[in-house]
């Protein structure tokens, strides 16, 4: 059985690790869960627990019990426990995934109402990335999100966090800002710590934009050459943005190989 409060799921049995699981319908990064079954050891050794498309992070170890945390951005997949190279039997692992469905509108000035719809957002208020900024939460629901769009704001991703977790991305471009229209692409990118790769600045009839400001959000994360435009180098795990001019990039750094079902350039 697995805590916290769900439903039980049967194992079959295999070479390796067997367990049972309990979930909770709703997850979040902060989700704990409670492996337990026989086979997996005194000790963790190299052993791991996959749980929905990532590896969770192991808070204690038994042979008859794993307690692991939900890995932020996680997905429904499966969950397996790894030791000493052998897998145990799978179990079909679902998360309540933070989904933004759409967008109205999809572009406006500072000020501007956008209302977000998906699943998973919770009952209570999180966070609402408009082109890199804070937008100013007006209503929350489960399904539907109204926010305005801050003093600040850049054309580029909008995203959803609730609990730690970031949504997927959708684009708005921030109008009356003055200057060229313009946008970066991609501007939703992953990258796995040590990768490099370089965004395009474009007007909006497609021509290649220089001479810009280039920034990151945090250098610590994802820094910048001096180039033009600037090599980007993921330096360490976390969520930057990157701005030039009136337009924005999103991009998420993951340590190790980038999980499964993650693409690199999204939009």
């Amino acid at each position: 059985m697995i805590s916290p409060n769900g439903r039980a799921v049967d194992t079959q049995r295999r070479r390796g690790a067997d367990f049972s699981l309990q979930r909770r319908d709703k997850s979040d990064s902060s989700q704990q869960a409670t492996i337990t079954g026989s086979g997996f050891g005194a000790s963790q050794g190299n052993g791991q627990v996959w749980l929905g498309n990532a590896y969770g992070t192991v808070q204690s170890w038994g042979d008859g019990q794993v307690v692991a945390l939900v890995a932020a951005g996680s997905a429904s997949g499966a969950a397996q426990v790894l030791q000493n190279g052998v897998w145990s039997n799978a179990l079909t692992f679902a998360l309540d995934t933070l989904q933004i469905g759409s967008l109205s509108p999809t572009s406006g000035g500072i000020g501007t109402s956008i209302s977000i719809t998906g699943t998973g957002f919770g009952s209570s208020g999180g966070i609402v990335s408009i082109g890199g900024a804070s937008g100013s939460i007006q209503s929350w629901s489960d399904s539907g999100i109204v926010a305005t769009v801050p003093s600040g704001a850049v054309s580029g991703a909008v995203r959803v966090q609730q609990n730690g977790v970031w949504s997927n991305a959708k684009t708005f471009s921030v109008t009356g800002l003055g200057g060229t229209t313009m946008s970066l692409l991609p501007n939703v990118l992953n990258m796995v710590v040590g990768d490099t790769r370089s965004l395009q600045a474009l007007s909006s009839t497609g021509q290649t934009l220089t001479g810009l400001a280039w920034t990151s959000s945090d250098p610590t994360v994802v820094s910048l050459s001096a180039d033009d435009p600037p090599v980007l180098t993921a330096v360490a795990a976390g969520r930057v943005t990157i701005a030039a001019g009136t337009a924005s990039a999103d991009v998420t750094v993951w340590a190790g190989t980038l999980p499964t079902g993650r693409r690199k350039a999204l939009i």
